[in-house]
This record gives structure tokens, sequence and C-alpha cells, in this order.
């Protein structure tokens, strides 16, 4: 609704050449649809899709408790010595 009040949707044309119907404020269509293929070749590039079937799980109480997050052994740590 607020993007379609400030004219930022694109038409169905536009939506199927630059893969979105919302047009981007500080970017060009082209740098948006850019920078999303690129994202997305790299998130399922082969070393980093194994990485992540590698890494641990997460819980939803380490993302609550930023767990597993840069420096977030030591949270873990902290947080067993409260317990």
């Amino acid at each position: 609704m607020r993007l379609a009040k400030a004219g930022r949707l694109n038409d169905d044309e536009a939506s199927d050449r630059y893969g979105t119907n919302v047009i981007p404020l500080r970017m060009s269509r082209e740098q948006l649809r850019d920078g999303f293929i690129d994202v997305m070749q790299k998130s399922y590039a082969a070393d980093a899709y194994f990485e992540r079937l590698d890494a641990p799980k997460r819980t939803s109480s380490d993302r609550r408790d930023g767990l597993n997050t840069p420096g977030g052994d030591r949270l873990r740590g902290q947080k067993k010595a409260l317990h």
C-alpha cells in the first residue's frame, strides 16, 4: 500500500525484467537485480552451501541470547556461570 502510494511499484513487464515489483530508492533497478543475483550465486556456491551444512545447529534460545554470534562462546560460559 505504502509503496503503491509512493509510485514505487513496477508494472508486470518491469517486474519480470528486474525480478521484483519494488522500485528501490537509493540504487538503480539494475543494481538491485545484479546485487540479488550476486548474493544468490555466492550463497548457493558449493563451498558456501556445504559450509552451512557443517555449521553448528542454532536453537531459538541461541539466537535470542546471541550465543551463536562472534563472541558467543564467551557469552555461553557467562550464562552457565550465572545458573
